[in-house]
């Protein structure tokens, strides 16, 4: 009974440790996914693709939004960014993007995700 469960328990870790994502999104050339951020409108900083020049696989477009909240909360509008990336050919990409690049390093921030383009 004991080596029965030692096989099950070495045959479910091995099935979690071989298990691995590939992307964060994954699309078709031709397809586009999006993400939306917010940005402070008090400012003049944007989200920026740091590492676009490392990748031909997908491109990006940007269109700048404005969300206005319900008016039981104050009506504060925030400016977002929607990011557009389309899949241009076959391949894996990592998107690196940081808002207010040329700020000080408190006023900045990061998001990194995968790409793969089928």
């Amino acid at each position: 009974m004991k080596r029965l469960l030692l096989y099950f328990f070495l045959i479910i870790s091995v099935m979690f440790t071989s298990c691995h994502k590939e992307a964060d999104y994954s699309i078709q050339i031709g397809e586009v996914c999006s993400l939306c951020l917010f940005e402070d409108p008090s400012t003049d900083y944007i989200w920026e693709w740091e590492n676009q020049e490392h990748t031909d696989v997908v491109m990006m477009y940007r269109e700048r939004i404005e969300v206005h909240l319900p008016p039981d909360t104050n009506s504060l509008t925030y400016i977002g960014t929607l990011l557009y990336f389309k899949g241009l050919k076959k391949g894996h990409t990592v998107v690196n993007l940081v808002y207010a690049k040329d700020a000080p390093k408190e006023l900045q921030r990061r998001v990194f995700f995968t790409i793969q383009v089928e």
